[in-house]
């Protein structure tokens, strides 16, 4: 028998026990407003009160499900984590005969620590619903930058190996390679004042429709013999763009927070210090 939802949130959690319940806040707000919504968290060793959080609200609300994804910890590599912890709420999804019309994958770290604001979520559904010729996504953007360019290819735009880029360990040229090709595209896209059409983009809270979700992959064919690291949801967002040639479009309407370590800098000196405090802040 088929569970029916109107959406379904799909979280990877770990040490995010201050702003979780954003999250939770969020769910209960588009129950109280007759939107049938299921959260399905991933929960993966957290060292402080995340567990105890979920099982909190899951107590008496049986609409969020807490499952156990410590199976990713032999990956050594946080996005090949990453990969995987997606790839298995996905599965257990389509296992346990979930369904619905939309599918949000939501990171719950300090990207949502700030006002949601609920109605504009609401239309960005409708417009997603509006246009499923065209989209199959829709991603938000964020304030006061938009800030994942890890996940991002806008054909003929942005189409950089943010990987590579971060993968310097030269300070000043990583300093030189980030503000030319991470720093400078982070103001131009937050600069543009409407939505963009893009092959791949997440930037912390996006919204599928359920059955192209369900149509792509976040795992690369063997047979492509590609070894090279690839951010999951580039993975995942291309195999549908592939089969359905529909777009992830980039709102201009809905926001969450720009994470302080992906603020981009435009002065040397000002990354230098940013570098400082992370490491005594470790």
């Amino acid at each position: 028998m088929f569970k029916k939802y109107d959406i379904i949130f799909l979280c990877l959690a770990k040490n995010v026990q201050n702003t979780i319940k954003k999250l939770f806040d969020f769910h209960q707000n588009l129950k109280d407003r007759k939107i049938n919504s299921l959260v399905l968290i991933g929960e993966n060793d957290s060292k402080d009160k995340t567990l105890d959080t979920i099982r909190k609200y899951s107590s008496y609300d049986n609409s969020i499900v807490c499952l156990d994804t410590s199976l990713i910890n032999i990956y050594k590599n946080r996005i090949e984590r990453l990969t995987h912890g997606r790839n298995f709420l996905k599965n257990y999804l389509k296992e346990n005969n979930y369904v619905s019309k939309f599918v949000s994958i939501v990171d719950v770290d300090d990207v949502i620590n700030c006002d949601l604001n609920i109605e504009s979520f609401i239309k960005l559904l409708e417009h997603l619903e509006i246009n499923k010729d065209e989209l199959f996504g829709i991603s938000a953007k964020s304030k006061p930058y938009y800030y994942d360019m890890l996940n991002l290819f806008i054909k003929d735009f942005y189409e950089k190996d943010v990987l590579k880029v971060q993968s310097n360990k030269n300070l000043y040229k990583s300093y030189y390679l980030r503000k030319n090709n991470i720093y400078k595209f982070q103001k131009k896209i937050t600069d543009i004042k409407k939505s963009i059409k893009a092959i791949s983009a997440h930037n912390g809270f996006c919204v599928y429709l359920y059955e192209d979700y369900i149509s792509g992959n976040y795992l690369i064919n063997n047979n492509q013999n590609i070894k090279q690291i690839i951010p999951e949801h580039i993975i995942l967002n291309k195999s549908i763009h592939e089969k359905t040639k529909k777009f992830m479009l980039v709102s201009d309407s809905f926001f969450v927070k720009t994470p302080k370590e992906h603020m981009p800098y435009f002065k040397f000196s000002e990354f230098v210090k940013n570098k400082i405090l992370l490491f005594f802040s470790k």
